[in-house]
């Protein structure tokens, strides 16, 4: 078995993406009315809200911490990543169905 070595200065930033990249298969209510090229899943809110369009789903790490090594003579860390997923919509139904899919 491989395992791939995971880099600490990218490590956030990867798991970000990642987590964009799975919620980017959820369906989007909005697709019919979205621009094209618009993403609805992000890893930062848009710098003005009222740019946006809605629904929306904001991904952020909200705290990372470093639990310490996995021995005593090991160089390999056990890290915590606490994620935040925030979903912001005009309409409640859309909200409770993107929550219960997430």
């Amino acid at each position: 078995m491989t395992v791939t070595p995971i880099i600490k200065a990218t490590m956030v930033y990867d798991a970000t993406n990642f987590l964009v990249s799975e919620l980017r298969g959820l369906t989007d209510p909005a697709a019919a009315t979205r621009p094209s090229g618009q993403n609805w899943v992000v890893p930062a809110f848009p710098t003005y809200l009222n740019e946006a369009n809605y629904p929306l789903i904001a991904v952020r790490c909200a705290g990372q911490r470093s639990e310490g090594y996995l021995g005593l003579t090991s160089t390999q860390e056990l890290y915590t990543l606490t994620f935040l997923i925030h979903i912001v919509s005009k309409k409640t139904l859309e909200l409770e169905q993107l929550s219960d899919a997430v």
